[in-house]
């Protein structure tokens, strides 16, 4: 090889070097453009769940707190709170005033019969507020259940994405400095062909001249 074959060859390897590293650069650009896609639309799924996550863990207090696991003084609160909520007094002065009439009707307005379904009437109505209480609060907690699952779904993907992704960005950088590595090589061995012939001109019976150009 000649003085201007070596030349020529350093200066292609080395624009070759400056294009990997520029490709190299431009992919891994994409790459984060794209993480940081992947993290914006998670925190978007996250953010439009966040309220019915919310709900999850006052509806889980106070179911807690209706059953009684929480303590018998929360359970007692819970149970006076519910009491004096306007779904139970409204339920019950409705269905008192029904059982006054009809005993108005009946002339039995002052009897032990009309105390007592009174006080059933009354028990009872406060057992299907709880049922219906505890049913809503399930409700709830399932509207908190699936939006937390769905939150924790969309985290999962996102981190698979990100692993993903980080993943062809080692491989790229790996891919680019093994490139440049054996461009790099190649480069030097050029050189050392170059000094190789150079040497060789020397030889008796040899033209330095005619070697190098």
């Amino acid at each position: 090889m000649g003085l201007f074959g070596t030349i020529t060859g350093l200066i292609g390897a080395s624009k070759k070097k400056n294009a990997s590293k520029q490709a190299q650069a431009a992919i891994e650009a994409k790459l984060n453009e794209a993480i940081g896609t992947s993290n914006n639309a998670t925190n978007l799924i996250r953010g439009d769940y966040a309220t019915a996550r919310g709900v999850l863990d006052p509806t889980v207090t106070a179911m807690g707190d209706l059953i009684g696991i929480n303590g018998d003084p929360a359970a007692q609160s819970a149970l006076d709170r519910l009491k004096a909520s306007p779904l139970y007094t409204s339920l019950f002065n409705t269905g008192e005033e029904a059982v006054l009439q009809n005993a108005a009707a009946t002339g039995g307005i002052r009897g032990g019969n009309t105390q007592r379904g009174l006080a059933e009437f009354g028990a009872d109505t406060f057992a299907k507020v709880i049922q219906q209480q505890l049913g809503n609060l399930g409700g709830l907690a399932g509207i908190g259940m699936g939006a937390t699952d769905a939150s924790a779904a969309a985290s999962t993907n996102n981190m698979n994405n990100i692993i993903a992704l980080l993943s062809q960005m080692g491989q790229n950088k790996a891919r680019g400095i093994t490139d440049r590595a054996n461009l790099t090589a190649g480069m030097w061995n050029n050189v050392g062909g170059f000094a190789d012939s150079v040497a060789k001109s020397f030889i008796p019976g040899g033209s330095a001249f005619s070697k190098i150009f």
